[in-house]
Formats: C-alpha cells, sequence, structure tokens
C-alpha cells in the first residue's frame, strides 16, 4: 500500500512540476529558446507540497487548481502528499507535523493508515487532474504552435 501511494503521489509531483515548467516556457521564452531547464531546476522541489504548487500555478500561470479540480479532490492530492511524505522522511510513522498539517486524528510515532479503497479513491483523483489540467495543457500548446507557426509564416 505504502508504495502504491509513493507511486501516485510521485507522479502527481512530477506532473505539474512538469505542466507548470512547459507552460511557463511557452508562455514567456520565444523564438525557439527554452529556459526550462532552468526553471525546472529553480522549482524543483515545490511540487512537493500541494499548497506551494497551488500557489505557483495561480501566481505564475493564472491558473487555479481549485477550479480546475475542485476543493475535494485538491485536499485528498495534499494527503496523498503528506501521506507520501511521512512514508519517505518518516519511515511510515505519523508525526506532529503531518497531524498539524492534515488534521487527521492520530497518535504520534503509530503507522500512517492507508486503505486499499483509499488508494483507488487517489487514482480517481490523479485521473480527474490530468484529464483536467491536462486539456489546459493541450490548448496552452496548441496556441502557442499556432502563434509559433503564424509568426514564421509572416517572416
Amino acid at each position: 500500500m505504502e508504495q502504491s501511494l509513493i507511486t501516485i503521489a510521485t507522479g502527481v509531483e512530477v506532473f505539474l512540476r512538469d505542466i507548470y515548467s512547459t507552460t511557463l516556457n511557452l508562455r514567456y521564452i520565444k523564438k525557439n529558446k527554452t529556459l526550462i531547464h532552468l526553471i525546472y531546476r529553480e522549482i524543483r522541489n515545490d511540487f512537493m507540497n500541494i499548497g506551494k504548487a497551488k500557489r505557483k500555478f495561480k501566481n505564475d500561470l493564472g491558473i487555479d487548481l481549485k477550479d480546475i479540480i475542485g476543493e475535494d479532490d485538491l485536499k485528498k492530492l495534499n494527503l496523498m502528499i503528506l501521506k507520501r511524505n511521512v512514508i519517505i522522511h518518516n519511515i511510515g510513522n505519523v508525526d506532529n507535523s503531518f497531524l498539524e498539517q492534515s488534521g487527521m486524528d492520530i497518535k504520534v510515532g503509530r503507522p500512517i493508515p492507508i486503505q486499499i479503497d483509499e488508494i483507488e479513491d487517489y487514482v480517481s483523483t490523479v485521473e480527474n487532474l490530468v484529464e483536467n489540467i491536462g486539456g489546459l495543457f493541450e490548448k496552452e500548446l496548441r496556441d502557442e504552435m499556432y502563434q509559433r507557426v503564424e509568426f514564421f509564416l509572416k517572416e
């Protein structure tokens, strides 16, 4: 169960980071240039926290993740990543930081609870994220490609 949660949560982190970096690069870097490697390096760990990811999307791209996937799914993603962090950084045992951020009622030092239906719910939540933010990215990419083609045809 822990490995499933880690895999799903890490996939979300990488997905959000890639979408953010690529969109930022598409919007602001023109004429066959790229700064994606610099952007990616600068924000490397920002997507290990859904709150930071949400702020980066909102502030830098004008994209509100809450509007895209809904408050409930955003909370699920947050809890999933919090649980992933406990598994990775605290050998799967609840600590005070997790309790403060999750609002769950579990004793410190106890193993983080993970149920099979919870994993299934996370998969569904991630599918919603990929479908909705992927659709936005596809439109962004298509619009940018049309603009670049127009630019080159005019030259």
